[in-house]
């Protein structure tokens, strides 16, 4: 098995702190990157929109970086290299590629009431060869254990913008 599901991930006062600090720091924010900005050339190539991210600092957002690499920890037994806040943009996806050299990562969803017909689904490939996918739920956990390859889905130009809290780790 190349990733593990948690459903769950966070408690729910855990849950609603992380999707408040994602509002108020994501929502016309003009200091996003964009994935283009940020990665590997030809990653979003074909994306028919941006993805926009939100890098953690640990000066700048102090009081939910620390709490936030505290409890990967306690989680993981892992610490984390960076932490970002992810909204992809109706019509975005990312294409099939692995987090690079980092000791994994996990793929935190703050959607409520994703729907299939949006789109966006995570995908990745298994150690046999066959693809799996899962749907971006509310507070479910996509822990990588194996430097899978993987990919995003496209979301449809009528979906919701699509949410997530990615870690990367050392």
């Amino acid at each position: 098995m190349m990733y593990e599901v948690i459903d769950n991930f966070f408690e729910p006062d855990e849950l609603q702190r992380v999707i408040e600090y994602f509002e108020d720091v994501c929502i016309d924010n003009p200091k996003l990157f964009t994935g283009k900005d940020v990665w590997t050339p030809g990653l979003s190539e074909n994306s028919q929109n941006d993805t926009f991210i939100y890098h953690l600092d640990r000066i700048i957002d102090n009081d939910i970086f620390d709490w936030l690499e505290s409890y990967m920890i306690s989680r993981f037994n892992k610490q984390p290299s960076n932490m970002r806040l992810y909204q992809y943009m109706p019509g975005s996806h990312i294409d099939w590629h692995r987090d690079g050299e980092k000791g994994g990562s996990a793929s935190i969803y703050l959607n409520d009431n994703w729907k299939k017909e949006y789109g966006g689904l995570f995908l990745w490939r298994e150690e046999d060869g066959s693809f799996r996918g899962e749907l971006p739920k509310m507070n479910r956990c996509l822990q990588d254990l194996a430097g899978a390859v993987h990919s995003t889905s496209p979301t449809y130009k009528t979906s919701p913008v699509r949410r997530s809290l990615q870690v990367f780790f050392k």
